[in-house]
């Protein structure tokens, strides 16, 4: 470009790494240099913080008038200029950190890396690199050195891991910042090896490697170094350099190590910027005469959509002069693109190119002197429209979009940018993603009908905005036979859409909800009374099990007798849970187990033309639920997948972690924003008509045939789903399959091990026993027998008062809650104000009528729901009496 030592050498390198982006988007604080490779190493290229740096702009230096050696201590000059031959002669990088004397003053450190260029014969050319200021570092270094408790205090403080390291890389120090790294406080670590606490292969290479050439060489070593930790991938900047004993030897190495992975992805951001911005991109440097005009400029780089825009290619033009690329280029383009390069001054402009036959709108702007990068559009379609169009497209406020024959938008109006954030350049890039995917077969069919024999057309579908949600817009599209094209005129209509069907939302919600309420009174009403005979039923047949040698036929007969109970127990609960009275042991849960089980419990009685696929992720949020419950809505949906299948099918069952933004939340969900774990199961079965669709929840509604469906099974989903204060969806095309969706909320509280089994526990002491139900009386005090305890039975309140106010002493008191004249509660309270810390077991058919928190707060010590587990029923009233021991 200039004038000295390898002039002709070449030009510059296609600038590539994060600095040269951070100088073009405005963000550079280094210098970047090209100077020659001798002392005193005139500058033949300055960038970035040289001023900073220096006190002298970078004009000065380009002139000639001060020359980097003019700045270098004269104690390290002979160093630096040692370090930079040899690395020039071995034809590798360099790396050295200097002192800089301003004035007889002012020093401050730096470092500098750079490269050398070199000529088709193999002489050095340039010199090119970056040199950064690290005083603030070298300060902090030598108070570490100095003073340790000044350097913890620093230390302690930063963001950066500092460490010293003995010759065989034990650690003799380690700021408190490395713990967030290798997940062990810093202190734990002091005079080990990285090797001995597990630290990543890689590293321990690294610092084994740089720590014996520090203390081989004394000279400071700094690499890039990428780790895979334990919460994702980091890059670090690392540096080590050599701390100097009393003698002059290396007596420890001192390292940093800078976590510089935002950094790096910021680079990587700009990259993918520079490379998808939908405008055009050019950088290039301007070329002048003796006397300073500029007579010509070269491409340095350029994006894809500079090839897009102009036709040009980047291999056909990066290098090149503009005159060799477009010979017929107008003197207009040189003066305007040199006022920019050589004043720094930014341009915009509308300017038509003939030798490209196009009109472009560009802004210039000066990324450093004697350079210019423009951004640019292809304005020709617009400047060829008609301009009655253009006022009428930039005043309405609707949406106005002419189409083409070929289907896509030729002309937009501002409407679509104030509206849905697309501006009318982007449209044509993005229309075939602006349909909602459902809407595409109406919008396709609603265009393809226009035409001489119909020249207008209405319909409703939805697009999507820039930030990716969708509106619902009215569309009214005319036929031009003239141009042969579409013009459409767009109303957003979303707000009366979503009025109309938040209307239609509550209608459904309130319609389920009285039906739902009037369940839910019925079962109430029978839950207590049928569970205390399902208790009694359930129980004399624990006890004669266990009277029965294992396998006769009266065993056999018996547990049948058994399995039928408890499905009936388990009728009981579906229709407390879908009346919303169940209840419901909620924890903090992993539903990849629960449902895992469940499947493995399934796939034994499906046949072998259903496939089931499995896709439950191991390390999914917790989810707050009762785990049966969560059992039963997974078997229960499975199970109507499956018998949507007659002729075989897929069922597939997933879940995965999921979050709901303001934005995103879905009208029919009723869900807060939040984070969710989604469970989808779906099936390749018959479908279900869209009229059933909205009833498929409805109590006692079935799509199977008589006799095959109890009508209670997607009823008791919603309910359990709804009790876990979540929601559910379905959504099917018949012929096709169904789909059913259940979020429910995640959890931040960590998952509890698994319980263990329970089994029959002996105990010893005087138990009471109250219940009004004589069968169920009898069998508490038969199976408490059993277990070794001496059992008083009493039939009502009244004679249980009368019993402990009388003076006879019991361990514990077993009662059932619902009874007449008194209920458990209130015979709680009396007998407990008689006798404190006599231990209650509160029994009851119908949980939902009781609040733990009340039952608890009289002094009750453990709650029980009917039917009763005979081994359940030993272990609490052990526990319990063993309570009441003390």
């Amino acid at each position: 470009m200039t004038h000295g030592p390898g002039a002709n050498c070449g030009t510059i390198p296609e600038p590539s790494d994060l600095e040269w982006l951070q100088n073009l988007f405005g963000h550079f604080d280094g210098m970047l240099y090209r100077c020659e490779w001798r002392v005193p190493w005139r500058m033949q290229h300055v960038a970035g913080a040289v001023e900073a740096l220096t006190g002298y702009p970078a004009a000065d230096f380009l002139a000639g008038r001060v020359n980097w050696a003019d700045f270098v201590h004269p104690d390290d000059l002979a160093m630096v200029d040692d370090v930079v031959t040899q690395a020039v002669a071995a034809r590798q990088a360099y790396t050295v950190e200097y002192r800089l004397q301003l004035d007889p003053r002012t020093t401050r450190w730096v470092a500098e890396r750079g490269r050398a260029s070199y000529a088709a014969d193999g002489q050095p050319c340039w010199l090119d690199g970056l040199i950064v200021d690290i005083t603030a570092q070298r300060k902090t270094l030598a108070a570490l050195a100095t003073s340790e408790a000044h350097h913890r205090a620093i230390v302690e403080c930063s963001p950066d891991i500092l460490a010293r390291f003995d010759h065989e890389a034990r650690l003799l120090f380690l700021s408190p910042s490395a713990g967030r790294y290798l997940r062990l406080p810093a202190e734990r670590l002091v005079g080990r090896h990285l090797a001995e606490v597990g630290a990543p292969a890689e590293l321990v290479e690294l610092v084994q490697r740089d720590v014996a050439l520090v203390y081989a060489t004394g000279r400071p070593r700094e690499s890039e170094l990428g780790l895979r930790l334990a919460d994702g991938w980091h890059v670090f900047d690392w540096r080590a350099v050599p701390e100097h004993g009393p003698a002059g030897d290396v007596s420890a190495v001192l390292a940093i190590a800078r976590d510089v992975t935002t950094e790096r992805d910021l680079a990587r951001d700009y990259q993918a910027l520079f490379n998808t911005m939908l405008d055009g991109f050019a950088l290039h440097e301007v070329i002048c005469d003796d006397h300073g005009a500029v007579i010509d400029y070269r491409f340095l780089t350029v994006n894809p959509a500079f090839e897009r825009l102009t036709g040009l290619t980047a291999a056909t033009v990066v290098g090149r002069t503009a005159r060799e690329v477009l010979p017929e280029l107008e003197p207009l383009w040189l003066r305007r693109y040199g006022e920019v390069a050589l004043t720094g001054r930014p341009a915009r402009f509308e300017q038509y190119a003939a030798s490209l036959s196009k009109w472009f709108e560009v802004v210039a702007y000066c990324p450093t002197h004697r350079q210019f990068a423009c951004v640019f559009q292809d304005t020709t379609e617009r400047r060829s429209a008609q301009l009655e169009r253009e006022r009428i497209f930039n005043l309405s406020s609707e949406l106005l979009v002419t189409i083409a024959p070929d289907g896509r938008p030729r002309q937009a109006n501002p409407a679509w940018e104030r509206l849905l954030g697309w501006t009318a350049a982007e449209l044509p890039e993005v229309w075939t993603s602006l349909i909602y995917r459902d809407d595409e077969h109406l919008v396709t069919a609603a265009l393809r009908s226009l035409g001489p024999e119909r020249e207008q057309v209405n319909f409703e579908c939805r697009c999507r905005d820039r930030a990716g949600q969708w509106h619902w817009i009215s569309w009214n599209c005319t036929w031009v036979a003239a141009e042969g094209t579409v013009i459409g005129v767009g109303r957003d209509i979303t707000e009366r859409r979503q009025r109309r069907e938040e209307q239609q939302r509550r209608e459904r919600e309130t319609q389920q909800a009285q039906r739902l309420e009037s369940l839910g009174v019925l079962a109430g009403g029978i839950a207590h009374d049928f569970n205390n005979v399902l208790a009694a039923i359930l129980g004399y047949t624990e006890l004669a099990l266990q009277r029965l040698p294992a396998g006769s036929e009266v065993a056999a007969d018996l547990q049948q007798v058994r399995q039928a109970s408890r499905r009936a127990a388990d009728l009981t609960r579906q229709i407390l849970t879908f009346a919303r009275q169940a209840d419901v042991q909620t924890r903090p849960l992993n539903l990849s187990p629960v449902v895992r089980e469940s499947l493995r419990l399934l796939r034994a009685s499906l046949p072998p033309s259903i496939t089931v696929l499995c896709d439950i992720p191991r390390d999914l949020p917790a989810v707050l639920a009762d785990p049966g419950q969560i059992q039963q809505v997974v078997m229960n949906l499975a199970t109507n997948a499956a018998q949507a299948m007659p002729r075989g099918g897929t069922l597939s069952v997933t879940a995965a972690a999921a979050e709901l933004a303001a934005g995103q939340l879905a009208p029919d969900l009723g869900l807060e924003p939040g984070e969710y774990v989604r469970l989808e199961v779906s099936d390749t079965g018959d479908g279900i008509a869209p009229d059933l669709l909205p009833r498929v929840f409805e109590p006692f509604f079935t799509t199977k045939p008589l006799g095959e469906g109890t009508g209670l099974g997607l009823s008791t989903v919603h309910g359990i789903v709804r009790q876990h204060r979540g929601a559910i969806r379905l959504q099917s095309v018949v012929t096709v399959g169904t789909l059913a969706e259940v979020w429910l909320p995640a959890s931040q509280a960590a998952c509890p091990p698994p319980p263990a089994v329970s089994d029959w526990v002996q105990g010893s002491g005087r138990l009471l026993v109250v219940d009004d139900e004589p069968a169920v009386a009898r069998l508490l005090e038969r199976l408490l027998t059993r277990s070794g305890y001496e059992v008083t039975t009493v039939l009502s309140a009244a004679a249980a008062l009368e019993l402990v106010l009388g003076g006879q002493r019991f361990d514990a008191v077993v009662c059932d809650f619902m009874m007449p004249e008194m209920d458990g509660l209130e015979l709680a309270s009396r007998l407990l104000a008689a006798e404190p810390g006599l231990p209650l077991i509160l029994l009851t058919g119908y949980a939902a009528a009781l609040s733990p928190d009340e039952v608890f707060a009289t002094g009750v010590h453990e709650l029980l729901a009917k039917p009763i587990d005979a081994a359940v029923l030993s272990e609490v009233v052990q526990r319990a009496v063993q309570h009441g021991r003390g």
